[in-house]
């Protein structure tokens, strides 16, 4: 089983009582979970930090597809009305806060690939079998149309 550790801060400007509406809310969420707070005394009511013990699976937040005309598909699927995402546009080495490093363009070619061809998919608990569906077959149709895999 693994353990999460959430941190839970409140402003030492939010009134008294409108904090301990928020960490009783904090509480019910963590109750709902099926999870247990551990430490909950030694924060004390403002800053709160609880292992949360519960989870023994992933949650996935992401649909990730890798595919040489990303922008090209993301183009077709936008105008069918998907939306998708590109999370992770800059690689790490390339981004101004690890310049300090020398790490220019070429020093980590697999990353570089990734953030040029990566494009999120709709993923949400919402999303229904038809609109899974829809996406699937859009991006069929848009290789279909005789564009490189």
């Amino acid at each position: 089983m693994r353990t999460y550790e959430v941190l839970f801060i409140l402003s030492p400007q939010v009134p008294e009582e409108e904090a301990t509406a928020l960490v009783t809310e904090f509480r019910g969420v963590v109750e709902k979970l099926g999870a247990t707070m551990k430490n909950e005394e030694a924060w004390g009511r403002r800053r709160l930090a609880y292992p949360i013990h519960k989870f023994n699976e992933g949650v996935y937040h992401l649909f990730v597809v890798e595919t040489a005309e990303r922008d090209a598909l993301r183009d077709f699927l936008t105008e069918r009305g998907i939306q998708t995402g590109i999370h992770y546009p800059i690689p790490i080495h390339l981004q101004e806060a690890y310049s300090d490093l020398g790490l220019g363009p070429g020093a980590f070619p697999h990353a570089e690939r990734l953030a040029r061809e990566t494009l999120s998919l709709p993923m949400y608990p919402e999303l229904t079998e038809e609109q899974i569906r829809g996406v699937t077959d859009a991006i069929r149709e848009f290789f279909a149309l005789g564009r490189p895999h």
